[in-house]
């Protein structure tokens, strides 16, 4: 290709300052997004352990008589294992016959309300804090094994189990704990980390990003030509 013709063919490529500015938006959502994804911050350090647990021991005192319960052995452990990055919290529920009147709010007319209430108030607080519901699925039935006693689980992906601690001890959360009760008579609580997973956020943003912007030099390569390349 002449020399020519090639910076000709750069130059209908070169983006105008509109299509410039959009492209450095998409490239700065892009940025913003990752840093509020995370998953590969640092592990929580002792005085952050201490904290935590304090946290944990005033709102769990039933638990908290020694400090040293079961409960509070199985949460140390947790901390101690922590690496600073994601993971998934699987919450394994046995659903209410009929609501409770959670202390604090007007009682609801039935279960699907509750419910609705609880994911309304909770929702907003758990993607401010990182946390992202990625499966509500219901019990359809026993192939290996057994587990009684529940109706469903719930998973959500946390940047952080700093993130998840602190968004559960929170004064906000506490505030709305109980519409989460009106609803679920009981549950388990699992903490997982991901060894292999498809649930590939950032790669798909950053496809739909590269996608974007290829779009934007195309309509200003396109209007170019309709113009003579002016």
């Amino acid at each position: 290709m002449p020399r020519a013709e090639l910076l000709t063919r750069l130059r209908t490529w070169a983006p105008g300052p509109v299509r410039s500015l959009a492209i450095i938006a998409v490239i700065a959502a892009f940025g913003a997004f990752c840093l509020w994804w995370g998953g590969s911050g640092a592990p929580l350090s002792a005085t952050e352990k201490a904290s935590l647990i304090a946290a944990l021991q005033r709102q769990l005192p039933q638990d908290a008589t020694s400090g040293d319960t079961a409960t509070f052995h199985r949460i140390r452990a947790l901390m101690d294992r922590d690496n600073g990055g994601e993971l998934y919290m699987v919450n394994i529920e046995k659903t209410r016959d009929r609501p409770a009147k959670p202390p604090g709010f007007s009682p609801p007319k039935d279960i699907a309300e509750a419910e609705r209430r609880y994911a309304g108030a909770i929702l907003p607080m758990q993607l401010k804090a990182g946390g992202v519901p990625v499966l509500v699925a219901g019990f359809q039935g026993d192939f290996l094994g057994a587990e009684p006693g529940f109706d469903r689980i719930a998973i959500v992906r946390w940047r952080s189990l700093r993130d998840f601690l602190r968004f559960g001890t929170s004064a906000e959360y506490q505030k709305v704990a109980p519409l989460k009760w009106s609803a679920v008579e009981s549950t388990r609580l699992v903490v997982v980390r991901p060894a292999l997973s498809l649930f590939m956020v950032r790669t798909l943003f950053g496809a739909l990003g590269l996608l974007i912007i290829a779009a934007l030099l195309l309509v200003g390569t396109r209007r170019r030509d309709a113009f003579g390349g002016a």
